[in-house]
């Protein structure tokens, strides 16, 4: 007897995004997560989390780990670039991460109209 590959179908409804590549998508997400936490901000850095991200761009996948793990590589490649600082590491999976007022991305974030400006950033430096 064989068995129907149900968890294929399970996986791909646990979340909003339509197909685990479009990652456009990911992109606009952690843009607007960046936006509302450093626009807002009243310090002189921001202490960010890929969940925290997920959690200011209002995102209904915030719980969703494989998610959580597409933001954090868009911060890793933000700090790989200089745009970010990697601060410690939490617990097994979370990791703490801060943009300081002094970083091209902080400028970029203040001086912006909105999340599209964000958006047009992060396509051009994250692959």
């Amino acid at each position: 007897m064989l068995l129907k590959p149900v968890f294929t179908n399970m996986l791909m409804n646990v979340t909003n995004i339509t197909h685990p590549t479009n990652f456009k998508v990911i992109k606009d997400t952690v843009a607007r997560g960046l936006w509302v936490s450093i626009k807002y901000a009243k310090g002189s850095c921001v202490y960010l989390s890929p969940s925290k991200i997920l959690r200011y761009a209002k995102s209904p996948e915030s719980s969703n780990p494989v998610i959580r793990r597409l933001v954090r590589y868009v911060m890793d490649e933000l700090v790989k670039y200089g745009y970010m600082e990697f601060m410690y590491r939490t617990t097994k999976r979370e990791l703490i991460y801060c943009v300081h007022r002094n970083s091209p991305l902080w400028e970029l974030i203040v001086q912006s109209g909105g999340p599209e400006d964000v958006f047009s950033f992060l396509e051009k430096v994250v692959e």
